[in-house]
């Protein structure tokens, strides 16, 4: 809840009453501009004050905080979406207070003021505009006379014009958009802008079409709120133009604008008509807009004629497809595109052709409405004659017409339900494309997935996003698991609790932390301490949680150049041709060239106290050839050491680098499964083999010790610490 005083300010005028502007929005986020121009309008004269509340308060807790201001007059600003709310505070007012004065203002009441007297504890209603007229009914009021004014009812007098307020006028106020009280909270609220009022249209489900005519603000006017704009916290702005293009010079003129002078942070929200969107705005949009300044929102509502036409929503489709391609193509802005259900003439199946005719400009939104039949529309007025029924209560919206049943609406909302939580809450978008990329009908897929939703009892309110996945994942059983993991990692802010089986074992997790910070320069300490690592196809998928922050990046796997193959009886033949190419060093080591039953024998041997599973005997291969032979033991003669037994490079690569760099995809490796140190030993005579293993960094631990294979030999024992 909150409760914003406007009314301190320096002017010195007398106090005759005190008046609250109300309203209760939809979120918190929300600035109601109405209020704010209503208070610019009326504070020289009169003392009022902005209340703004939620729909998610209490009507208990918002009339307590009321009646504790003490005001004479109070008045709400009324919508579909709060009228209800604002009816029981109105009542729960009266009869606490039976003298307060209420007034109910805002689309919702201003077409039907007769119906809203009678059905509420309101004294008075105003139609249309009030920045002229609400300041006036306030003096009537003071007065105590009676209110003869434009737009205003009351018992007894029900108004036959709606109230217009020259846009002239309102320049002359003090401006709305940037009031002292409001900078505080300007960076967490959207904040509402208007170049223009009116529309040029006459949609029949739509209040803009009972206006009259189409006015816009001047220029000069509008730059210098802009500059005001510019100048504040305010992050994302909602322009309220109804039609912001319908003329397009003036909009010309304000994106130039905007574009030349808004600050980094700002994004800016415009309804357009897309099928008299001019090229010459598109062509500004796609080379002088920076990316993200600008937010389209386009109502398509259908793609079927016979419904636009009983409407009378003119629409060229084929222009609008090539304006939203052109403005996708050029990959400036974000669009947001609407459609509208149940409208006449449109069954079920005809609804799902709209569906995947908009859904496929895979625009960043899609925001799937249903049709309301509001107070004073055309639309509201023909239900009967397109057999619509719809609820009593705001926001009226339609239960079925004659093309389309209560259950076949039933099943438009179970599909809008998973298009809200999978595709326009952003957190799919990877495997959403890569799902709908296999689905001839998006809308058939959406559907069923509320299906599954439903057969398998999931939770459609006060889910986790980790639930989101796990259903997602149990739908489409498995089979886009990768993608979904991506998704998943990039948009959690704090490492985040698995729902699928790890990709990577411990032992994999250390040569993949291993591999990533010796090919990609990551410090390994980062990577231990802040990233989940998975393997995804042939990428490791890395994402460093700091900070309340993510970053994330997908780096490909080479293919390993160097593979260890255990020997077999059958590779026993192939160790032996390795041992026949060293003929050197075995006479060096006063041996014989061995056999085949020697190299048996190689194979089985193991130091005292050692057990089988510590034998590592095999072959490196690059590709499909055998290059070097491995003798190695794990944990030996300690723990997360590694010994080296024999290291045997094929005699014909020698002087070739084949050594060292079969050494070294060995010892990245083991420093992957987690050892710290390497050790080996080197006859003494093998002054070669010496400086090989110091060039790998290997140090002489002991000079002298026998050899466990060769007694009658000396060896120096070579270690190397492994960091």
């Amino acid at each position: 809840m909150e409760a914003v005083d406007f009314s301190a300010c320096k002017e010195s005028r007398i106090k005759h009453m005190k008046t609250l502007l109300v309203t209760l929005n939809a979120k918190y986020i929300h600035k109601a501009l109405a209020l704010r121009l209503l208070y610019v309008a009326s504070k020289p004269q009169h003392d009022v004050c902005i209340c703004e509340y939620t729909i998610k308060d209490s009507v208990a807790s918002i009339t307590a905080d009321l009646l504790a201001k003490k005001a004479d007059v109070i008045a709400f600003s009324c919508y579909i979406w709060n009228i209800e709310m604002t009816k029981a505070i109105c009542a729960a007012l009266k009869k606490q207070a039976p003298s307060l004065v209420l007034i109910l203002g805002g689309p919702e009441v201003s077409y039907e003021p007769a119906y809203f007297l009678a059905h509420t504890c309101a004294d008075y209603i105003m139609s249309g505009e009030g920045e002229i007229t609400f300041p006036q009914l306030l003096s009537c009021i003071e007065k105590k006379e009676r209110a003869e004014i434009c737009g205003v009812s009351y018992r007894g007098a029900i108004a036959k014009d709606i109230a217009q307020t020259p846009l002239s006028f309102i320049e002359q106020l003090e401006s709305p958009y940037a009031l002292p009280q409001d900078e505080e909270a300007m960076g967490k609220r959207i904040l509402y802008f208007e170049t223009s009022r009116g529309c040029p249209y006459q949609c029949q489900y739509c209040l803009s079409s009972l206006e009259k005519g189409m006015r816009f603000f001047s220029l000069p006017y509008l730059y210098h709120q802009l500059d005001l704009i510019f100048q504040s916290e305010a992050k994302t702005i909602k322009v309220l133009d109804r039609s912001f293009n319908a003329n397009p010079k003036h909009a010309l003129a304000i994106l130039d604008y905007i574009v030349s002078h808004h600050a980094p942070h700002q994004q800016f929200q415009f309804e357009i008509n897309a099928d008299v969107f001019p090229q010459s705005l598109i062509d500004f949009i796609n080379t002088k807009a920076p990316k993200g300044l600008f937010r389209f929102e386009i109502g398509i509502q259908s793609t079927y004629e016979p419904a636009n036409r009983a409407i009378a929503r003119m629409q060229d489709f084929t222009r609008l497809q090539e304006v939203v391609k052109a403005l996708m193509q050029g990959d400036r802005c974000e669009l947001h595109l609407d459609l509208i259900a149940g409208l006449p003439y449109e069954s079920y199946d005809r609804f799902a052709k709209s569906f995947d005719d908009v859904f496929a400009f895979r625009a960043k939104e899609l925001q799937l409405g249903f049709l309301k039949l509001l107070r004073g529309t055309s639309l509201r007025k023909d239900a009967k004659r397109y057999g619509y029924r719809y609820e009593e209560k705001a926001p009226y919206a339609m239960i079925e017409n004659q093309w389309m049943s209560q259950e076949e609406v039933q099943n438009i909302h179970l599909a809008e339900d998973m298009l809200e939580k999978y595709w326009n809450s952003g957190r799919f978008s990877h495997t959403m494309k890569a799902v709908l990329d296999q689905e001839p009908s998006p809308f058939a897929f959406f559907y069923r997935l509320g299906c599954y939703y439903k057969a398998h009892q999931f939770a459609f309110h006060r889910y986790q996003l980790y639930d989101l996945f796990v259903y997602l994942d149990a739908f489409l059983q498995g089979a886009y698991r990768d993608v979904m993991i991506m998704d998943y990692l990039m948009i959690a802010k704090t490492r985040p609790k698995r729902w699928y089986p790890p990709t990577l074992t411990r032992e994999e997790r250390h040569a993949a932390i291993s591999f990533i910070s010796t090919h990609y320069h990551i410090s390994q300490d980062l990577l231990y301490r802040y990233a989940r690592i998975e393997r995804l196809g042939n990428h490791y998928a890395v994402a460093i949680y700091r900070n309340l922050h993510c970053d994330w990046k997908l780096y490909p796997i080479e293919e390993e150049k160097w593979r260890f193959q255990p020997c077999k009886d059958q590779d026993l033949e192939t160790a032996l041709s390795l041992y026949a190419s060293n003929r050197a060093y075995f006479e060096l080591c006063g041996e014989k060239l061995p056999t085949l039953h020697d190299v048996a024998k190689d194979q089985r041997l193991l130091p005292p106290g050692c057990t089988e599973d510590q034998k590592q005997y095999g072959l490196l291969y690059e590709g499909s050839t055998a290059i070097a032979l491995l003798d190695g033991i794990k944990d030996y003669p300690l723990k997360h050491t590694y010994y080296i037994g024999l290291f045997l490079v094929d005699g014909n690569r020698h002087r070739q680098g084949y050594g060292k760099s079969a050494y070294e995809a060995l010892e990245m490796k083991l420093k992957a499964q987690g050892y710290r140190k390497i050790r080996l030993a080197v006859i003494k005579e093998n002054q070669k083999a010496a400086m090989f293993w110091k060039a790998m960094g290997f140090q002489v631990k002991q000079k002298i010790s026998k050899a466990i294979t060769m007694p009658h030999k000396e060896v120096m024992i070579m270690e190397k610490e492994l960091r």
